[in-house]
Protein backbone atom coordinates (compact mmCIF):
# COMPACT_ATOMS: atom_id res chain seq x y z
CA UNK A 1 0.00 0.00 0.00
CA UNK A 2 2.88 2.35 0.68
CA UNK A 3 4.16 2.07 -2.88
CA UNK A 4 0.74 3.20 -4.09
CA UNK A 5 0.78 6.25 -1.81
CA UNK A 6 4.43 7.13 -2.51
CA UNK A 7 3.63 9.46 -5.46
CA UNK A 8 1.33 11.40 -3.14
CA UNK A 9 4.38 12.03 -0.97
CA UNK A 10 7.03 12.62 -3.63
CA UNK A 11 5.14 15.02 -5.87
CA UNK A 12 4.14 17.54 -3.14
CA UNK A 13 7.66 17.31 -1.71
CA UNK A 14 9.03 18.15 -5.14
CA UNK A 15 6.67 21.13 -5.31
CA UNK A 16 7.91 22.37 -1.93
CA UNK A 17 11.52 22.01 -3.05
CA UNK A 18 10.80 23.90 -6.28
CA UNK A 19 9.32 26.71 -4.20
CA UNK A 20 12.60 27.40 -2.38
CA UNK A 21 13.95 30.70 -3.61
CA UNK A 22 17.34 30.49 -5.38
CA UNK A 23 18.44 33.73 -3.78
CA UNK A 24 18.91 31.81 -0.51
CA UNK A 25 21.56 29.64 -2.12
CA UNK A 26 23.28 32.57 -3.81
CA UNK A 27 23.35 34.50 -0.53
CA UNK A 28 24.76 31.51 1.38
CA UNK A 29 27.48 30.92 -1.21
CA UNK A 30 28.38 34.63 -1.30
CA UNK A 31 28.90 34.48 2.48
CA UNK A 32 31.32 31.58 2.12
CA UNK A 33 29.09 28.57 2.62
CA UNK A 34 29.62 25.40 0.62
CA UNK A 35 26.69 24.07 -1.43
CA UNK A 36 26.50 20.90 0.68
CA UNK A 37 26.32 22.83 3.93
CA UNK A 38 23.68 25.11 2.39
CA UNK A 39 21.63 22.04 1.56
CA UNK A 40 22.05 20.61 5.04
CA UNK A 41 21.16 23.82 6.83
CA UNK A 42 18.55 25.57 4.69
CA UNK A 43 16.97 22.95 2.48
CA UNK A 44 16.42 20.48 5.29
CA UNK A 45 14.93 23.19 7.49
CA UNK A 46 12.61 24.44 4.77
CA UNK A 47 11.59 21.00 3.50
CA UNK A 48 11.80 19.02 6.76
CA UNK A 49 8.34 19.90 8.03
CA UNK A 50 6.74 18.98 4.73
CA UNK A 51 8.70 15.71 4.58
CA UNK A 52 7.51 14.68 8.04
CA UNK A 53 3.90 15.59 7.29
CA UNK A 54 3.88 13.85 3.92
CA UNK A 55 5.58 10.78 5.40
CA UNK A 56 2.80 10.51 7.95
CA UNK A 57 0.18 11.06 5.27
CA UNK A 58 1.61 8.19 3.22
CA UNK A 59 2.24 5.75 6.06
CA UNK A 60 -0.90 6.07 8.21
CA UNK A 61 -3.37 4.87 5.53
CA UNK A 62 -1.07 1.98 4.66
CA UNK A 63 -1.06 0.88 8.32
CA UNK A 64 -4.86 0.95 8.36
CA UNK A 65 -5.20 -1.43 5.39
CA UNK A 66 -2.97 -4.20 6.76
CA UNK A 67 -5.28 -5.47 9.57
CA UNK A 68 -8.30 -5.39 7.26
CA UNK A 69 -6.51 -7.53 4.68
CA UNK A 70 -5.32 -10.11 7.22
CA UNK A 71 -8.72 -10.56 8.86
CA UNK A 72 -10.63 -10.66 5.57
CA UNK A 73 -9.88 -14.36 5.00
Amino acid sequence: MTHILLPFMVLPLYAVMRGINNSFMRAAISMGSRPLSYCQIWCLRLVGHAAILLGLMASIPSLNVTPVMTFAK
